[in-house]
């Protein structure tokens, strides 16, 4: 009998390569950083440490502990809002003035400050450029603040989202439970800094790609909204939502439960439009048993591909970038096509279908699996439809429960310690549809709404490698052009 041969990958590093200042686990030193190291140590403009050029220290944001969030006020810039390149206020979250002026007041954003994702999409870099609104940030962005005199604010953004930058991100970050970064580490970044005439230089040649970007940016998201709301526009059903800074509600008018957002005017209101459209409970038409995923942290290679709160997008669908993978897990904790996953913390109530792509793939412990009841007589793919949309999320918000001590969601600004559970969930309405032909209309402009975004994704991800790649040559391009002028001059 042959002796299977072992399936294993190692490398070494030489402790005479490595600072003080380096980590020593392994992902820090995997062998596909070497370029990195290469590409820095063969520059030939100056390399500073991000920490070196900034005109205040490098700081991250913090989240009031059992806070109640206002509807207007004080921008209050999560994870979520900071994209490649540009800032997204949708659903941003907002504070009062006096915890912007109090609590907060370490982390205020002015114009001009350079905003990077530390949790989860590690890495992500904007500008925040609005004049007229105050804003901060909470735990999960760090603030950077450039010294002008030293580096071009623009320049800096362009270098952090190219593969100079985004590479560093991946060396220094850390994966616990979900891939973050400190404001340490990211101060240790290595810049290529070119003298301040080149950094505008490859400003100017750069803006004009970075304004394709934004455009179709903008039409993404145009598509996102009608995505995420194309049951209500079928129906002409509204968002109730009743802005008030306080309210008072009688002791003995108190429901089930006392908190702020449970006996919240605009969740009455949403309680009593849902039951005037005969709503139903998911609970009616799901089986009774949520399926908890895996405790695992997840592998770069492996059989079976993990499903994180990372890889669920709130226009229902399952990414595959980064995701990670086990070797063994139950077959009852595998994926099945029609299968609806809901993040149950974090992300709290992002929802999304599983289809043939994602069959025997597994999924992570802050997200529940539920299956349809065979007579339930209504498509996952609308039930997925009606929970990401307004009226879903509006739900989401008053039925989870918990803390909030962190806010690394996507969508409420709420969540870490807040929570949805399946009893909860039961308990979310769904307006069904009233006939199969009205489910095959809604269905179909569900369907033809993902081509277009997946379209415009390929676009956009298509401007964002060439305006990468342009940045590297440009930047390739004048270190040669600076090299030999300087050869030249000394001659």
């Amino acid at each position: 009998m042959r002796k299977p041969k072992a399936r294993s990958e190692f490398y070494f590093r030489h402790p005479k390569i490595m600072s003080s200042e380096d980590r020593l686990d392994y992902t820090y030193w995997h062998p596909k950083f070497e370029n990195l190291i290469a590409l820095l140590a063969s520059s030939k403009f100056e390399i500073k440490e991000l920490s070196s050029i900034v005109r205040a220290p490098i700081v991250s944001g913090k989240t009031p502990k059992n806070y109640v969030y206002p509807m207007k006020g004080v921008l209050f810039i999560g994870s979520r809002n900071v994209r490649n390149g540009w800032i997204d206020l949708t659903d941003v979250t907002y504070i009062e003035e006096a915890i912007h002026n109090s609590f907060l007041k370490s982390s205020k954003v002015s114009p001009g400050d350079i905003l990077v994702t530390m949790a989860g999409a590690v890495g992500r870099c904007a500008m925040y450029d609005d004049l007229e609104r105050n804003a901060n940030i909470n735990q999960a962005v760090a603030r950077i603040q450039p010294n002008v005199e030293e580096i071009n604010p623009k320049y800096l953004v362009y270098y952090l989202n190219s593969s100079h930058g985004q590479i560093q991100f991946e060396r220094n970050k850390h994966d616990v439970n979900q891939p973050n970064i400190n404001t340490t580490e990211i101060g240790r970044i290595k810049v290529i800094r070119p003298p301040k005439e080149l950094q505008s230089e490859i400003v100017g040649q750069i803006s004009d790609v970075e304004n394709e970007i934004a455009q179709q940016t903008y039409r993404q998201q145009s598509v996102l909204r009608d995505l995420r709301n194309v049951i209500l526009s079928e129906y002409g059903l509204t968002t109730p939502s009743i802005e008030c800074d306080y309210y008072i509600q009688p002791f003995e008018a108190l429901g089930e439960r006392f908190d702020f957002v449970w006996n919240h005017p605009t969740t009455r209101s949403v309680k009593q439009y849902l039951k005037y459209l005969d709503a139903t409970p998911l609970g009616s038409i799901v089986e009774d048993e949520f399926e908890y995923g895996i405790n695992a942290l997840g592998k770069e290679k492996g059989r079976i591909p993990f499903v994180n709160i990372e890889q669920v997008n709130p226009d229902g669908t399952i990414h595959s970038d980064g995701i990670k993978y086990v070797d063994d897990v139950s077959p009852r904790k595998l994926l099945k096509p029609n299968d609806v996953l809901i993040c149950r913390s974090r992300a709290v109530g992002t929802c999304a279908l599983v289809t043939t792509k994602e069959k025997n793939y597994t999924f992570g412990s802050f997200i529940l699996r539920v299956r349809l009841k065979e007579n339930a007589n209504v498509s996952p793919q609308y039930i997925v439809s009606f929970i990401n949309s307004n009226l879903g999320q509006i739900q989401i918000k008053f039925l989870q429960t918990g803390s909030e001590k962190f806010a690394f969601t996507k969508k409420l600004g709420r969540g870490g310690g807040n929570n949805v559970n399946p009893d909860q969930l039961k308990k979310l309405m769904i307006v069904l549809p009233k006939t199969s032909k009205q489910q095959d209309t809604i269905i179909s402009k569900i369907k033809q709404l993902l081509k277009d975004k997946e379209n415009i994704e390929a676009r956009v991800k298509k401007k964002i490698d060439s305006y990468n790649k342009a940045f590297e040559k440009l930047l390739a391009k004048l270190e040669k052009r600076w090299a030999v002028a300087n050869i030249n001059s000394k001659s």
